[in-house]
């Protein structure tokens, strides 16, 4: 393939985190976040060696950075977080000893985080399946959804993993992945039982008060979270975006 020509097609890798962002985000941020990356794209041509090494970035900020963030969501545990921080690099394009070392201590540690923050979702949701009864239960099935997936999408954990699905991986990426998602979902689900919690004072105020209040307070912190989150994605999609 001529040069020029190469030069013309993107980083499977860059395009995946870049595309995958942009399909979560607001038309405004869109324009404000995803338009500059998009034009970058034109320069990261496909490479396998790079690739790898970015697929690696994206899994790396996953555990070290994006993971930490949904367990402060949850429950600010200082052991939990201080595992999740000193992971070694990831290398999930490898399968030497080393990467191999890495991604099995990443397991564990988000394995770890990902049992703190189901318990504290499960405490968070006693005092409401207890007081409130299935009114509270079925408020938490209609939100927690959306709350979920306005969280993975905005704040780039679904970019990045898409990126990182694009490099050869170890065995046990798909593990940690699955372990990772579980971790936010627990996470988001303490936060959404804490906003139903917090607004049942209103649940007697007329059809559709405690459900909006709980939403108002849910959509807060979910922004709060997402804008923590957003300014390291967008470093990490420098990474990524690197020639």
């Amino acid at each position: 393939m001529h040069l020029a020509q190469r030069t013309r097609i993107p980083c499977p890798v860059a395009s995946a985190f870049v595309t995958t962002w942009e399909s979560h985000l607001a038309d405004g941020e869109r324009r404000r976040i995803v338009a500059p990356l998009r034009a970058r794209l034109v320069g990261t041509h496909p490479n396998a060696g790079t690739g790898a090494h970015k697929a690696s970035a994206a899994a790396d900020w996953l555990v070290r950075t994006c993971a930490p963030a949904w367990l402060e969501l949850a429950d600010a545990d200082p052991t939990a977080l201080a595992g999740l921080r000193a992971v070694p690099a990831l290398l999930v394009e490898s399968d030497s000893r080393k990467g191999r070392f890495a991604v099995d201590r990443a397991v564990h540690a988000v394995l770890a985080a990902r049992m703190i923050a189901c318990n504290a979702a499960w405490q968070r949701s006693r005092p409401p399946r207890e007081d409130i009864g299935e009114e509270g239960v079925t408020l938490s099935e209609r939100l927690l959804p959306g709350a979920l997936e306005v969280a993975l999408g905005r704040s780039g954990f679904h970019a990045a993993v898409a990126a990182a699905d694009r490099a050869p991986t170890t065995t046990r990426w798909p593990v940690l992945r699955d372990h990772l998602t579980g971790l936010a979902h627990a996470a988001v689900s303490a936060l959404t039982w804490q906003a139903i919690w917090a607004s049942a004072s209103v649940r007697d105020n007329g059809p559709g008060a405690w459900a909006s209040g709980a939403e108002r307070r849910l959509d807060r912190e979910l922004t709060v979270l997402t804008a923590q989150l957003q300014p390291h994605a967008l470093h990490l999609a420098r990474q990524i975006l690197a020639p």
